[in-house]
């Protein structure tokens, strides 16, 4: 009897094999140095980066050079990579001390998020003594969610707090509208996805 689609499926799964390391770096560079920006899907890479301090280095003719990660993103799939440069390193701060939340929508589990969220928090007895929050397609570029952070840096890290600081997610961004949302519903988005990342941040 021909085995189900559930079946094939589960069993596909079951035969993959576990990427390494070395591949799993090389995918986060690649996601990096092709700035998927306003369409980031299955890897919180370009916002994670420009959000944890992290730096970039890349190789070419003229020698290496290293500069903030933040830098790296110019448009939508345009870096400052120069033509003969290659990304050779993403360098992130150990993230000890810090929680780490991420949250995107999407139609299926292998689409691109409409809008995606990344989230570290830093706390100490119930209160936020730093945060960062970065945005994917809420721009050409990941951008950084100033109004969030202030909003809730240095406050009770509860259920209220969070939904005040959240709903200042949209503020200052200009999303794209497109086939799958409208530039509305994607603030919507953002401000929902926000509160999530911010409350499911594991330490």
């Amino acid at each position: 009897m021909p085995c189900s689609r559930t079946t094939r499926r589960s069993a596909s799964s079951r035969a993959r094999p576990r990427r390494s390391p070395t591949a799993r770096s090389a995918t986060a560079g690649r996601s990096a140095a092709r700035s998927p920006t306003a369409t980031e899907g299955q890897r919180p890479c370009p916002p994670s980066c420009s959000r944890s301090r992290a730096r970039s280095s890349r190789g070419g003719p003229s020698g290496e050079r290293t500069i903030p990660a933040a830098e790296l993103f110019t448009d939508y799939l345009t870096t400052s990579l120069e033509p003969g440069e290659i990304l050779t390193e993403v360098r992130a701060p150990p993230p000890a001390g810090w929680g780490f939340g991420y949250q995107k929508f999407n139609r299926r589990r292998e689409d691109w998020a409409m809008v995606g969220v990344c989230a570290l928090v830093r706390a100490s007895g119930g209160q936020c003594e730093d945060v960062r929050v970065g945005l994917t397609n809420m721009g050409s570029v990941p951008l950084r969610a100033t109004a969030v952070e202030d909003a809730l840096r240095g406050q009770p890290l509860n259920a209220e707090s969070i939904a005040a600081a959240a709903a200042q997610a949209a503020e200052g961004t200009e999303p794209p509208s497109d086939l799958n949302a409208s530039a509305d519903y994607k603030r919507h988005l953002a401000r929902v996805l926000a509160a999530r990342a911010l409350t499911r941040r594991r330490a």
